[in-house]
């Protein structure tokens, strides 16, 4: 059994997934880890306040947030990177979007992390 620290040794192919999980956004090329512990767990959490945070309109708090996760060490190889500069410098915008979505799943993007089509793979993505 792979241990929930260190490297992910688990992946499974992007037949097995379901498309409600994974939405248009292409598998990361690592694959899925499925360990109790997500290799981007932190990443993926810090992301998902952020963007309830957002919601709310707490721009200073938000964007401490979303620059922690440059922070954490897994940070190097989390495939959502470049999500992170867009939010920033849309805070404002993003916030009437969150606001004025349906709270379905079926929004556009972008969405809130937990509406949107990396929902599952933004903590539970593995890069190699």
């Amino acid at each position: 059994m792979p241990s929930a620290i260190g490297p992910c040794t688990c992946s499974i192919s992007s037949s097995f997934l379901s498309t409600k999980c994974l939405g248009s956004h292409p598998l990361p090329s690592g694959g899925f880890c499925l360990q109790p512990s997500p290799p981007h767990n932190v990443d993926g959490t810090l992301y998902g306040l952020g963007d309830a945070l957002v919601k709310q309109g707490k721009f200073r708090q938000t964007k401490l947030v979303y620059e922690s996760i440059r922070r954490v060490p897994a940070y190097p190889t989390w495939p959502y990177k470049d999500l992170i500069d867009f939010r920033l410098n849309n805070m404002e915008s993003l916030q009437a979007k969150f606001v004025s979505d349906s709270g379905c799943v079926d929004v556009q993007e972008p969405a809130m992390l937990f509406q949107s089509s990396i929902a599952c793979t933004c903590c539970h993505a593995t890069c190699r």
